[in-house]
């Protein structure tokens, strides 16, 4: 099954496993209401007033207890490092404890408390954030095709993690239905949870890295460049089995995109250093002018010289690679 996963998949697989506070697949949380109200475990309620002589007592306020059972792989993310996350709770909320037994975290307090504080373990559980961390919370999402995961995700979740570390925001990549590849024509939201001005940022960042490949906060000092090339042309930017693209990518320390059949940007894009990516776009546009004046038709593909060896191909420029019959 492994050997079958696509790229993309792999890499929302890699993320989902490697990058703490990363939201997982939903898991059923199981939330059971306690059948008596809270006593020994709960602190104890303020003493009511005195009564005058002839006034009846003021009625002690009714505490409540609730058991949400946390899957044992997600309790570390619950608790948060050295309890962070169930202080937080019981600060937001103001409920008096949380009792932990194993999978088992018991809420005692107030019936409003004890309803708020269920609904945070609920949270991280199923999304891995809770709501009341965010001041002026906001939940809102990117639509985004498989084939550009990689990039928002970086290697080893470098992206993805500066973009949470940088701007204080959760970020959740849904896992993509086999069915789905790189070759499917389907969209899939991106999930952003944090502060609204946070959330927007992130979400702005995430665009620009599907129509750029690139952003000024995950890619400090980075530029890009667009070219408008015809389709046909892309094999001389390519080369035999992708050497060409990847000679003008180590020659300047620049990344080139080509569009695929799903990509935003329908230029190729240059993206590095501003003098890099200008000394690469001049090699480009030189390659295709040579190309347009040296043969006519589609055979120009074709003729195509190759000078800096065999490499591997990879599938998604099969398309781009004309041979001749």
């Amino acid at each position: 099954m492994k050997k079958k996963m696509t790229k993309a998949e792999k890499a929302v697989e890699s993320v989902n496993q490697t990058i703490p506070g990363m939201a997982a697949p939903v898991t059923a949380v199981t939330v059971t209401k306690a059948s008596q109200s809270v006593n020994s475990t709960a602190k104890p309620a303020p003493a009511a007033e005195a009564s005058k002589p002839g006034e009846a007592a003021a009625p002690a306020e009714k505490l409540d207890s609730s058991i949400v059972t946390v899957p044992e792989a997600k309790i570390g993310r619950v608790i948060g490092p050295k309890g962070a996350n169930l202080k937080i709770i019981q600060d937001k909320t103001g409920i008096a404890r949380i009792d932990t037994n194993g999978e088992q975290f018991t809420v005692s307090g107030k019936p409003a408390e004890v309803a708020a504080a269920v609904v945070a373990l609920t949270e991280l559980v199923e999304k891995g954030y809770m709501s009341l961390a965010f001041d002026n919370f906001n939940e809102i999402g990117c639509m985004a095709h498989p084939s550009t995961f990689p990039d928002i995700i970086g290697s080893k979740g470098a992206v993805i993690i500066k973009l949470k570390e940088e701007l204080k925001v959760e970020i959740n990549i849904p896992p993509v239905p086999k069915a789905a590849g790189d070759a499917g024509p389907k969209k899939y939201k991106i999930g952003i949870a944090g502060s609204k001005e946070a959330a927007e940022k992130a979400q702005k960042c995430i665009e620009d890295i599907i129509m750029y490949g690139h952003s000024e906060i995950t890619h400090p000092g980075l530029v890009h460049e667009e070219i408008e090339v015809p389709t046909w042309a892309y094999a001389f930017i390519i080369g035999k089995g992708g050497s060409e693209l990847k000679h003008i990518q180590k020659n300047w320390t620049v990344k080139v995109n080509i569009p695929r059949a799903h990509s935003a940007n329908e230029n190729v894009v240059v993206v590095g250093e501003p003098k890099d990516v200008a000394r690469a776009k001049e090699y480009i546009e030189k390659q295709v002018f040579n190309a347009e004046n040296q043969v006519s038709g589609r055979d120009k593909a074709s003729q195509s010289e190759d000078f800096w060896g065999e490499d591997t191909q990879e599938s998604w420029m099969d398309q781009y690679m004309y041979k001749r019959k």
